[in-house]
């Protein structure tokens, strides 16, 4: 099943356009030029959201939980229900899809959170203790990506799995998928992160001889920029699961608030990061931009990152998107393609970025809604969001 969905990742991904566009707005005004506000800037941008498609393809399921996430910023009814029709689409007749397809973001938990059933929470659960029970582990207890022998480490898979077990605690009251997931974000960090940079690599011991080509084994280095925004959305979103005060969540804080500083080091004076992080010459890329910022904004409204300097880094973020990736029109520039771990740091600096890539799209849209977090955030009106964003609770 996971491969069956990396290879139609990447065939579904080459249809988008065959040629690497430019990565930066040139000739066409841009987002900033003509003044559109958040909601302006995704209502041209979600023009470009695929809606149809390969089952499982997780980039499509990021551009529609990307788009709920925007509607419940903006209270806009007509876009929730809109995306969540989408989401209902994506899973067809089942109450959840199975986790195989949701590897790296979950549409399924986005029907949770907005219209919990006692058959579809009792089914994301059932999925969540299938994937604990299943999932391949290297000897050192990290979870492993497919069924390679070398059992690989990838973050993208990373991210979303303590994600999951964070929620399915909250959800169920068992303490043990809360230890899960602190566990594993310990272990990967204590083997992914550069204590040189505060960096993640994004992989350890990927194959050769799978669809992708692959390192030939040991710890993938280079820096790719939406490797550190992955690790920082499996931060976020894992905390946004636990009580607050809770051991589990005591232990996961300082880690959040390390990386965030290490993160800040590497934002460029456009207030961009950079497809291979700590190498300013490689291109600004549009995804890890736009998820660092949204995830940035969205962690100072929970209090899990303070104010000063995230929420002005988020902003200089999101300024930096719309003067140079976003055009008035909608297009998108500077969003890197599907990318498994790659076997040389230039195999990155030139990695396509086609235009619209999905990618880009949902990390724009994303970026736009952490501005309006803060907006409200400001006003001392209150978000309106923390429950819906939470986890539903045993």
């Amino acid at each position: 099943m996971v491969l069956v969905v990396a290879v139609a990742s990447v065939q579904l991904a080459d249809h988008a356009e065959s040629v690497n566009s430019r990565h930066d707005i040139t000739m066409a005004e841009s987002a900033w030029q003509a003044g559109l506000s958040p909601a302006q800037v995704v209502d041209r941008v979600r023009s470009h959201i695929v809606e149809t498609g390969h089952p499982g393809f997780y980039a499509q399921d990021m551009e529609t939980i990307a788009l709920i996430g925007f509607a419940r910023a903006q209270r806009r009814g007509d876009l929730l229900d809109h995306g969540l029709a989408l989401a209902r689409q994506r899973l067809g007749n089942d109450p959840v899809q199975p986790f195989e397809r949701e590897l790296f973001c979950s549409l399924s938990f986005e029907l949770v959170r907005a219209a919990p059933s006692k058959d579809r929470d009792a089914a994301y659960v059932e999925e969540s203790a299938r994937y604990r029970a299943s999932v391949g582990r290297a000897a050192d207890g990290a979870i492993a990506f497919g069924q390679a022998p070398s059992r690989p480490m990838l973050v993208d898979q990373f991210q979303e799995y303590v994600t999951r077990m964070a929620r399915t605690s909250a959800m169920t009251g068992d303490a043990g998928y809360a230890r899960e997931a602190v566990g594993q974000i310990l272990l990967f960090r204590n083997v992914l992160r550069d204590p040189a940079t505060g960096l993640w690599g994004p992989a350890r011991d990927w194959p050769r001889h799978w669809p992708y080509r692959g390192g030939p084994g040991g710890l993938t280095r280079t820096k790719w920029g939406r490797a550190q925004a992955w690790v920082l959305r499996g931060l976020v979103e894992t905390l946004m699961a636990m009580p607050p005060q809770s051991r589990e969540a005591e232990m996961v804080k300082p880690v959040l608030r390390q990386f965030g500083w290490d993160l800040l080091r590497f934002q460029d004076a456009d207030g961009l990061w950079h497809e291979v992080v700590d190498e300013p010459s490689s291109y600004a890329e549009t995804s890890a931009t736009g998820m660092i910022s949204y995830y940035f904004a969205r962690a100072v409204v929970e209090g899990d990152l303070p104010e000063v300097p995230f929420a002005a880094a988020a902003r200089r973020a999101y300024a930096g998107l719309l003067q140079r990736k976003v055009a008035a029109d909608g297009r998108v520039f500077g969003g890197v393609r599907d990318t498994p771990p790659q076997p040389e740091t230039d195999d990155y600096r030139h990695r396509m970025t086609p235009m619209n890539d999905l990618h880009g799209v949902a990390a724009v849209i994303m970026s736009a809604t952490g501005q309006v977090l803060l907006d409200h955030r400001n006003k001392e009106e209150g978000n309106g969001l923390a429950a819906p964003l939470r986890v539903p609770r045993a």
